[in-house]
């Protein structure tokens, strides 16, 4: 301990012990006096340097601390992107065939979601309007509040479309994906988001038009099932089962 520079002492005074009349080579008095001044020059080998001109600024190992503390935010919550075809809308070129593979599926997962909410719409006969019953079971009425839960639960497209536009703005998507365009990864997330919403309308519909406890849950299956038409399209594509072309 006698041999180690003030320097170096400091910094790993916090996991030593000393003990009383030891000899550690640095001054007597507060902690805080041993402290490099702002106008000491850090040697090639120091870690931790401070000044006092702008605010404190503090530099480690010759690199801004805010700099050190996003590098290591970034180790521990990494940019994943989701594994769905929403994300080949953004990252793959538009003369490409996953591009269009995955235009395809967001196409068909609209389509049937349109055709679920046009077709309940149209089902309305005589006077009552939307189809709605009137006087149903209190097993129904349970039935129904317990798939509201259910649906929001299920309901994964809007706050991952959401969360995306969140955490992956202009400069940090330019800064990780350089190659790639920011208006198609936004028109994606949008689309994301979209269809999360028109999900939900058509449980609402299907909901407030349901007589049995038993047609509830098969419908809001059927749809959550369309809604996750992306999620199993992206992943029959990385199992070689829709072509080698798919594999990129």
């Amino acid at each position: 301990m006698s041999s180690t520079s003030p320097e170096t002492a400091v910094v790993r005074l916090r996991s030593i012990h000393v003990s009383p009349g030891t000899d550690t080579g640095l001054p007597e008095g507060p902690l805080e006096n041993s402290i490099p001044k702002a106008t000491q020059k850090s040697t090639a080998g120091g870690l931790f340097h401070c000044s006092s001109k702008g605010g404190g600024h503090c530099s480690i190992g010759g690199r801004a601390a805010r700099d050190v503390y996003d590098d290591v935010k970034d180790i521990k919550n990494p940019l994943i992107l989701p594994a769905s075809t929403h994300t080949l809308l953004f990252t793959e070129s538009a003369d490409t065939l996953p591009f269009w593979f995955a235009v395809a599926v967001a196409a068909t997962s609209f389509l049937c979601l349109s055709l679920a909410f046009t077709n309940n719409l149209l089902s309305a006969t005589g006077s009552v309007r939307w189809n709605i019953p009137v006087n149903v079971s209190t097993s129904v009425r349970i039935a129904q509040f317990i798939s509201i839960f259910i649906a929001l639960l299920m309901e994964e497209e809007i706050p991952t479309g959401l969360y995306l536009l969140r955490e992956i703005q202009k400069p940090v998507f330019r800064a990780k994906f350089p190659e790639l365009h920011y208006r198609k990864f936004v028109a994606s997330a949008l689309l994301r988001v979209a269809n999360g919403y028109f999900f939900l309308l058509n449980v609402f519909v299907i909901l407030i038009q349901a007589r049995d406890v038993i047609e509830i849950f098969y419908d809001v299956l059927a749809l959550q099932f369309v809604q996750q038409l992306d999620d199993i399209a992206f992943s029959l594509s990385k199992i070689d089962v829709l072509g080698r072309r798919m594999l990129r």
